[in-house]
């Protein structure tokens, strides 16, 4: 017989056996319960209310304060609104003000956006109210005065109109990011070596236990049952690996917990 038609024969058995076990079925459960309360759970118990600070310099950002804010409300649903409006004098105010947490973006002049530093994926929920704000601001003064040309206008449907400056460097953003995909990464790395790591090395061990590789070693050679069930026992442990991050990514859009 061939030698991999022996090693195929041994992973199917393993996997047909490990399917059949409620020790395989329990972890699968567990795992899904516990990946799906650490993303559910937080999305249930978060407050119902949320909060903007915004500080403005200059003038001429009035209609676009009033746009976000409407904007907000909408987006808020049935939860609590509090859009708060805090004027500042001069930009180093404003940087001040960042700094001390009083105020999470600072919008200067209606032409540009003041952050302290990163807000992960895809910024803040109030910077992208500005943005938009700012954008239909743009789109009516184009309109009103009907000197728009469509290039103009194509521009304020796609571009961010509101420059943003991050007072702590232009890559601390995408270093946020970065950090967070990374430790996220590692974590799952560890426990997926930690976990199917000792279930591969507990299957490979029990039947030595029970002595019935002694039986096996009569019709396969050693190393044709070692490959079948780190392959066997592999293959089902990436699957529930694999199942638990689909559902975990299908939860986040559910929930909208994570952005």
């Amino acid at each position: 017989m061939n030698p991999w038609h022996v090693v195929a024969l041994v992973t199917r058995r393993e996997m047909q056996e490990r399917l059949k076990s409620k020790a395989f079925l329990f972890s699968l459960g567990f795992s899904i319960l516990l990946i799906g309360g650490l993303i559910v759970v937080p999305s249930l118990l978060s407050s119902r209310a949320v909060s903007y600070d915004l500080g403005v310099v200059g003038e001429g950002g009035e209609a676009i304060v009033g746009v976000a804010r409407e904007l907000a409300i909408e987006d808020a649903g049935d939860r609590e609104v509090s859009f708060d409006v805090v004027r500042l004098a001069t930009r180093a105010e404003a940087e001040v003000a960042l700094e001390a947490g009083e105020v999470e973006l600072v919008l200067v002049d209606d032409r540009a956006l003041l952050r302290q530093s990163g807000a992960g994926f895809g910024g803040s929920e109030l910077e992208d109210f500005l943005q938009r704000a700012a954008a239909s601001a743009g789109l009516a003064t184009a309109l009103e005065g009907a000197s728009g040309s469509i290039d103009e206008i194509t521009e304020l449907f796609t571009a961010r109109p509101l420059d943003l400056t991050t007072l702590e460097g232009p890559g601390s953003e995408e270093d946020d990011a970065r950090s967070l995909v990374a430790y996220g990464g590692l974590m799952l790395m560890y426990f997926a070596i930690l976990s199917f790591g000792a279930w591969t090395l507990t299957g490979i061990t029990e039947e030595k236990a029970s002595r019935v590789v002694e039986v096996l070693l009569s019709s396969a050679k050693p190393w044709q049952l070692l490959a079948g069930k780190i392959l066997g026992i592999g293959a089902l442990g990436l699957g529930q690996f694999l199942a638990t991050v689909v559902i975990a990514l299908g939860l986040i859009q559910v929930t909208d917990t994570i952005e």
